[in-house]
């Protein structure tokens, strides 16, 4: 389902994201625009996953993620549509799927869970973004901003565990040199930012 102006960045953690999403919040600051922190940020069954994500295995913290996910399109994010917001939105699906791949790669298992949105797009429980943004920037700023990052339980694992951390990296870049409509923005740089800030607004221009 072709979403009106449903705004999706995608990266793995320290790659901006959220300084992006500021900057585009700043510039659409004259139209109705809502932040949309992603799957598993305000919910009970998020709240409850967190308690116990340290018992979960991947497969199953994917499936968590999902069923999260698609309350949070039915519940939040196609209302918001419908009211003329521009939803910008932290990670969809995109960062279930490249994360859980890398995970199996890693531990020589396949977990390609990429099929799973597809059919969810195409019988309309998910959208697909007017717009998909990818933050991806050199691999060395993102191990340099993640030494200055706050402690949380996500960056510590990918600190202990830098080989996973760049495979993740691999799959996300792999993903979005394969999406023709993606815009790709290296966020260490600004005028990869404002190139990418402007074929966004044209994009949503175009968007009824």
């Amino acid at each position: 389902m072709q979403s009106s102006k449903f705004v999706v960045l995608e990266g793995v953690c320290c790659s901006g994201k959220t300084t992006l999403a500021n900057r585009i919040i700043e510039s659409f600051k004259e139209e109705k625009i809502i932040y949309n922190h992603g799957s598993m940020s305000y919910s009970e069954l998020g709240r409850e996953f967190y308690t116990k994500v340290d018992e979960l295995d991947i497969p199953i913290s994917a499936l968590y993620y999902y069923t999260d996910l698609l309350c949070d399109t039915r519940n939040s994010i196609v209302p918001k549509l419908e009211e003329g917001y521009i939803v910008l939105q932290d990670r969809y699906y995109e960062s279930v799927n490249t994360y859980t791949k890398a995970y199996g790669d890693f531990h020589q298992q396949n977990l390609d869970i990429y099929r799973i949105s597809e059919v969810l797009k195409l019988n309309q429980f998910l959208l697909e973004p007017a717009v998909k943004i990818y933050c991806i920037p050199p691999y060395d700023i993102i191990l340099e901003r993640m030494k200055k990052s706050k402690n949380t339980q996500v960056h510590e694992y990918y600190r202990e565990h830098p080989d996973f951390n760049y495979m993740v990296y691999q799959e996300l870049q792999k993903v979005a040199m394969n999406d023709k409509e993606a815009i790709i923005i290296d966020s260490s740089d600004e005028l990869s930012i404002q190139k990418g800030m402007e074929k966004m607004s044209e994009i949503l221009n175009m968007v009824k």
